[in-house]
């Protein structure tokens, strides 16, 4: 195998990336091409390994390095769970013509650069469940004005929004900006796979 992490995937013929990860915060991080892989997911699958950090460190001289827990993620889950379920919302708006095509890459572009905790994703993700156009425009609109001082910010390309409208959105992780992805495991949550 020829594997390396210098190309950009550890397992390059399995189309797999392996990770490492202390059970005292699991998490790992891994450069992005786009945004959207925030919902779309990841180029590679992830094996994702839990070490047992927090014992190992209060008694290194008793306890020995271990892995205790391996979750397996195909490219799709490594996607963001909680936007992953605001965009199966407005893609459900799109398909039944309640969101027209420019509006839903608008949303879809404030659902990926949405700060989950912030009062204005909440709002907007509670008028895509309610189906309320106004108010999601409304919202789009005041979410577009808040990063106008960012920059200009990209709604998806093409190819991002054709994969918007087919991929599963079967986010299993939570996903935070940071210069590089955040990937927050959870080996506590349901349909995780073990090994």
């Amino acid at each position: 195998m020829k594997g390396s992490a210098a190309f950009g995937v550890d397992i390059p013929e399995l189309s797999l990336n392996t990770k490492a990860t202390s059970d005292k915060q699991p998490q790992s991080s891994e450069p992005f091409d786009s945004p959207y892989e925030r919902v779309l997911g990841a180029k590679y699958d992830i094996l994702a390994c839990v070490y047992n950090g927090i014992e190992f460190l209060k008694s290194q001289k008793n306890t020995s390095l271990q892995i205790t827990a391996a979750m397996y993620y195909e490219r799709s889950e490594v996607a963001d769970q909680v936007l992953c379920e605001s965009a199966r919302l407005l893609r459900d708006l799109h398909t039944r013509n309640v969101v027209d095509e420019l509006l839903g890459r608008r949303a879809l572009r404030a659902i990926v650069y949405a700060k989950k905790s912030a009062a204005g994703y909440k709002a907007l993700n509670k008028g895509l469940q309610r189906g309320e156009f106004m108010i999601i425009d409304a919202l789009v609109d005041a979410h577009e004005e808040e990063m106008s001082s960012k920059g200009k910010i990209e709604l998806p390309k093409d190819r991002e929004w054709a994969a918007f409208k087919t991929s599963p959105l079967n986010g299993k992780i939570a996903i935070s900006f940071a210069l590089q992805w955040r990937y927050q495991y959870n080996p506590n949550a349901p349909g995780v796979r073990y090994f």
